[in-house]
């Protein structure tokens, strides 16, 4: 018998429920977790699991800068790997986010090979 492949857990904060299924689609060699907000990420959390990326839109609705630094500052998440969705509006604050340790911002709309070789850096 061979031994498969864990897949990464990439757990995918989108609220929009379209964007959340092409975005499956596209990370389909990924074991992704969707959920539409952060708080629904951190129950998924909580409830004993752990990711290997957060990919967060950062204009989910309950996306604010303090649950923001939440994420970033919490002892179990602070060292995971995270990727930006971002608007062409959010792109002023390009540096705060980096400040933040994060590892890719990507402004929609983006290609879907950009998404997937943001994370082949990140799984390498």
């Amino acid at each position: 018998m061979r031994n498969a492949k864990i897949k990464p857990n990439i757990l995918l904060i989108e609220q929009d429920e379209g964007m959340r299924k092409l975005l499956e689609i596209i990370l389909e060699k990924y074991h992704v977790i969707q959920v539409a907000s952060i708080l629904h990420g951190f129950s998924w959390i909580f409830n004993g699991n752990f990711p290997d990326v957060i990919i967060l839109d950062v204009n989910t609705f309950d996306t604010s800068s303090v649950l923001f630094e939440g994420v970033k500052s919490n002892f179990f998440l602070k060292n995971v790997p995270m990727v930006l969705l971002i608007g062409e509006d959010d792109f002023n604050k390009i540096d705060y986010y980096y400040a933040w340790n994060i590892k890719a911002t990507l402004t929609k709309p983006f290609a879907p090979d950009q998404l997937q070789k943001a994370l082949e850096v990140l799984f390498d």
